[in-house]
């Protein structure tokens, strides 16, 4: 008689795999993540030179809805308009829940954005490219003088415009009373028949600042009671010594005013 041995199959791997897989299951999150606020901190509406790096880094905080900083949390840059470039593209948030990122902006002159976003949000960083300053800033800074005569009075007035595609910076040192006053009307002689009268001899720019097409009026009254009918000159003086930073001038501008009959 023959007597067959028959190998019994083990079951215990497979009890294994399961006790394993469940085990892992239950230490598995299967909710969706925390959803986070994106808030900008620093380096929003920055202005440089085309191609050039930004002043100061992109920092942005992720927070939760609570409110509380959220550290490790994925965040992704993208250029969205202008060209440049962002580095880096790809990080994490720190324990405080911030991100700072380096901009180099693009060749495009103007409007340039970034967007930065984690987890479903996102916000969006935006800069002003300019072109390299001007070598004559007078090329651009552009002077429109005025004058209007009403009876013993004469109201003299200049527009400032900036047609640089940049905000200009203006600054001056402090008047200095002992120079000729201006603005100053004079004859036909170069006689000095009538000047502003209020002590001061500038335009004064002292600390002002242009955006791409705004303007800076000036108006001064002076009293012609003793200037006689005639073709006069009315002469303005710039007291800039600081344009953009840089030392620059103004020229000195003049007009035509007539008078009387």
């Amino acid at each position: 008689m023959k007597t067959v041995l028959l190998k019994q199959r083990s079951h215990l791997p497979q009890v294994l795999s399961l006790i394993l897989a469940a085990t892992f299951a239950g230490c598995t999150d299967t909710g969706a993540p925390d959803p986070v606020l994106l808030e900008i901190v620093g380096g929003d509406g920055q202005e440089a030179e085309f191609a050039s790096d930004l002043t100061s880094p992109l920092v942005v905080q992720v927070t939760g809805v609570d409110g509380l900083p959220r550290g490790w949390v994925r965040v992704e840059w993208r250029v969205l308009q202008g060209g440049g470039s962002i580095e880096p593209e790809g990080m994490f948030s720190d324990e405080e829940g911030l991100v700072r990122a380096r901009w180099i902006l693009g060749t495009e002159l103007g409007d340039q954005s970034v967007t930065v976003a984690a987890r479903g949000t996102s916000t969006t960083f935006r800069a002003w490219a300019t072109p390299p300053p001007p070598a004559d800033w007078a090329e651009v800074v552009e002077i429109r003088p005025g004058a209007l005569v009403e009876g013993t009075d004469l109201l003299a007035s200049v527009w400032l415009l900036n047609r640089w595609p940049g905000t200009v910076g203006l600054s001056a040192p402090t008047c200095s009373f002992t120079k000729e006053l201006y603005p100053a009307l004079y004859s036909a002689s170069g006689e000095r028949v009538a000047y502003h009268s209020a002590g001061g001899y500038c335009f004064f720019l002292f600390r002002h600042t242009l955006a791409p097409g705004d303007s800076l009026l000036g108006q001064w009254g002076m009293g012609i009671t003793s200037v006689g009918s005639g073709e006069y000159t009315l002469r303005f003086k710039f007291a800039v010594d600081r344009i953009h930073g840089e030392p620059a001038t103004l020229p000195d501008t003049m007009m035509t005013v007539v008078i009387g009959g």
